[in-house]
C-alpha cells in the first residue's frame, strides 16, 4: 500500500514540475513576443518571433505534457500552444503593440493560459483559494503568466 501511495505522490510531484516548466517557458515565449511588438526595431521580425519560438523550449515540454497530462489537460495546452503560434506570426507578419490584431491575438492567448493554468490547478487539486494566494483569472493574471500590455 505504501508503495502504491508513494508512486502516486511521485507521478503527481513529476507532473506538478512538468506543468510549471511549461507555463514558465510559455510565458517566456509571449514575453519576449511582447517585448518584439512593441520594439521600434521593426527589421526581421518574422525571423526573431521564430527564434524566440524555437528557442523557448515549449515544443519539448509540450509533447511531455501530451504524455503525462491527462486528456483534458492536454486539450487546453494544445489550445494555449495554438493561441501562442498565432500570436507569434502576428508579431512574426509586422503587427505592433498598438494595433488590434496585436490587442487580439494577446488578449486570445490570455483567456487560453488562464484556462489552462486552471485546468492545471485541477489537475494537481491545488484549485483551493490559499490565504496571501491568488488564483489566475482572465484579465489579472499575474505579471509573468500572461502576455504584458495594456489592460
Amino acid at each position: 500500500m505504501r508503495t502504491a501511495r508513494e508512486r502516486t505522490q511521485r507521478q503527481e510531484s513529476q507532473r506538478h514540475q512538468l506543468y510549471a516548466d511549461y507555463l514558465a517557458a510559455i510565458a517566456r515565449v509571449a514575453d519576449d513576443l511582447w517585448t518584439l511588438g512593441m520594439d521600434a526595431d521593426r527589421s526581421h521580425l518574422l525571423r526573431r518571433a521564430h527564434d524566440f519560438w524555437r528557442t523557448g523550449n515549449a515544443y519539448s515540454l509540450r509533447y511531455h505534457v501530451t504524455i503525462k497530462g491527462p486528456a483534458h489537460i492536454v486539450e487546453a495546452s494544445d489550445t494555449c500552444f495554438r493561441r501562442l503560434r498565432h500570436f507569434r506570426d502576428v508579431v512574426g507578419s509586422g503587427a505592433d503593440g498598438g494595433s488590434t490584431e496585436f490587442g487580439e491575438a494577446q488578449e486570445q492567448y490570455s483567456e487560453a493560459l488562464v484556462r489552462l493554468h486552471h485546468a492545471m490547478r485541477a489537475d494537481l487539486k491545488t484549485d483551493e483559494e490559499a490565504p496571501g494566494r491568488a488564483v489566475m483569472r482572465a484579465g489579472n493574471a499575474a505579471p509573468g503568466n500572461r502576455v504584458r500590455g495594456p489592460a
